[in-house]
């Protein structure tokens, strides 16, 4: 599922897809609100989301409204959430990985093109993707889980060192990187 009120950004998404080679199919909401109707509707269906990109900045809400209720769902809380935004200050990049957020990138990262973000994004989540359709028994997955929170653990910690380093731009953009 793709969460993106930017149809021209949506575009990109799909390519960056298609560029890693995925066939499947691109669920796309626009807002909040059909995000969270069409995850449901798809569980219902026993069609369920091998992954959920978000932006932050949305018409109804934001992109941690959808982190949120994916992460705290029982049903929903092992789907990845990547979140692709232009909003990236270091509190909401640490809120988003609070909440259980799997990767967090700005549309205009330093240095990259967009594509390159997206590119990059993608190919994480198309990693956690290729490995669930291993469809791995209820220990595992719990498991996994405790691996994750242990990395937004890890990505909480140098995003509060980063936050100490506000003055020096160059260490804080390193700090976030590590995040």
């Amino acid at each position: 599922m793709h969460l993106e009120d930017d149809p021209d950004l949506a575009g990109l998404v799909r390519l960056g897809f298609k560029r890693l080679g995925f066939t499947g199919e691109i669920v796309q909401a626009a807002t909040v609100r059909d995000a969270l109707s069409a995850i449901q509707d798809r569980k219902s269906r026993g069609e369920p989301l091998d992954l959920i990109l978000v932006d932050m900045n949305l018409p109804d809400g934001t992109g941690l409204d959808v982190v949120r209720r994916v992460k705290t769902n029982p049903a929903w809380s092992t789907i990845p959430v990547l979140v692709l935004s232009s909003e990236a200050s270091p509190g909401t990049v640490s809120e988003a990985y609070a909440l259980g957020a799997n990767c967090y990138l700005s549309k205009s990262p330093s240095g990259k093109t967009i594509f390159e973000a997206v590119e990059h994004c993608t190919g994480a989540g198309w990693r956690w993707r290729i490995f669930r359709r291993r469809r791995p028994t209820d220990r595992l997955r719990e498991l996994l889980g405790r691996g994750a929170s242990g990395k937004a653990r890890a990505s909480q910690l140098y995003m509060r060192v980063a936050q100490s380093f506000a003055a020096d731009p160059d260490l804080t953009q390193f700090w976030l990187g590590l995040a």
